[in-house]
């Protein structure tokens, strides 16, 4: 898809220079003095704004849990590379004390980004590597789809069904969309390719009729820090959510064909537009509340705590269930027995 940004002001001295190569002229910049002015003055270096979790990993191999003390021409910003040995560790791709582990031993020999490549494991072991590794090409290269299909094709609850039957019935409306239908199959094969080599076959078959359920519970062991929960804020453009991180995230049913939901995976999401608080999902997965326990339990935690209630000029119990930092449920209760002292200091500070 198209992105624009602005540029730096070196990069447009470099842009100039170029088209100054080709012959005599002159290069005219289609913006004003003053905002020039405002451009920053050199494009920060790529490792101080990309992802780094693939780099930790490949660090982690070679026995390096901290990365930040080889001697970088750019060193890495220490914030991100902390993100990506916690993304690791939550997919099981390294311990807590940082060492690789063997699943993140398997997750180097994939040409993925570790999130993917954990998906392509997970799927192999049910016997849906070929699906896994089309969502992997579809995720990994050209996005085949968009704004489009969400208007036009059905609703659906997860975003890569949509992209998924396309490429099953090999549609493509323009030559450009052949080629990438033609390019992603043949990524998926290279993946295939490389799990056909793997001693471990599928161990736990899905049954046919659950294959896209299991797809998408497989989505969430693969993007357990992708977790939105609705806010129950709904405008013209669409339904909020927040994110695990506290991220505003904004469902645009213009954008993607999967219904609003209490929670979903947000598998892709532009950066908020100007003037925009909320950035938009591309890519949405619907989630059963259950999953989350289920699959993912060290992620979760349980907090319950005595409350005065103004109002009743009573203590009560607030129960909340948390998935990582964000918050999954809530519910009120009486005070048990146990609970008659501290209640006893609530009620005299109150």
């Amino acid at each position: 898809r198209l992105e624009t940004t602005r540029i730096s002001r070196a990069s447009a001295d470099q842009r100039a220079g170029r088209a100054g190569r080709l012959g005599p002229g002159r290069a005219v910049r289609l913006w004003t003095r003053a905002e020039h002015a405002e451009l920053a003055a050199a494009t920060p270096p790529e490792i101080t704004r990309v992802d780094l979790t693939a780099l930790v990993l490949e660090l982690a191999g070679w026995g390096r849990t901290d990365g930040t003390t080889l001697p970088w021409l750019d060193p890495p910003p220490t914030s991100v590379v902390a993100q990506a040995r916690e993304l690791l560790v939550r997919l099981g791709a390294l311990d807590l004390e940082g060492h690789i582990t063997a699943l993140g031993r398997q997750l180097l020999e994939l040409p993925l980004h570790p999130r993917l490549g954990r998906l392509l494991l997970a799927a192999h072991a049910r016997g849906l590597g070929r699906t896994a590794a089309l969502a992997a090409a579809l995720m990994s290269e050209r996005d085949l789809g968009g704004a489009r299909d969400a208007r036009t094709l059905r609703v659906t609850r997860c975003d890569l069904f949509t992209r998924l039957d396309r490429l099953h019935e090999r549609k493509s409306d323009t030559d450009s969309d052949a080629r990438t239908v033609a390019h992603i199959h043949r990524v998926a094969d290279q993946l295939c390719t490389l799990l056909e080599r793997r001693p471990a076959g599928a161990t736990t078959r899905c049954a046919a009729e659950d294959r896209e359920t299991e797809l998408m519970r497989l989505l969430l062991v693969a993007f357990p820090d992708r977790v939105a929960r609705r806010r129950g804020t709904t405008t013209a453009g669409g339904t909020g959510y927040v994110m695990v991180g506290g991220r505003g995230l904004c469902l645009d049913p213009r954008r993607s064909a999967v219904a609003p939901t209490d929670l979903l995976l947000a598998l892709d999401a532009d950066p908020a537009a100007p003037g925009a608080s909320d950035g938009v999902i591309r890519l949405a997965c619907q989630l059963e509340p259950g999953w989350l326990q289920e699959l993912l339990p060290h992620l979760s935690t349980y907090r319950r705590e005595l409350l005065f209630d103004n109002e009743r000029a009573s203590v009560g119990v607030r129960k909340r269930v948390y998935h990582l930092d964000l918050l999954i449920a809530e519910t009120h209760d009486a005070i048990g027995p146990d609970d008659r002292d501290a209640a006893a200091h609530l009620l005299a500070a109150a």
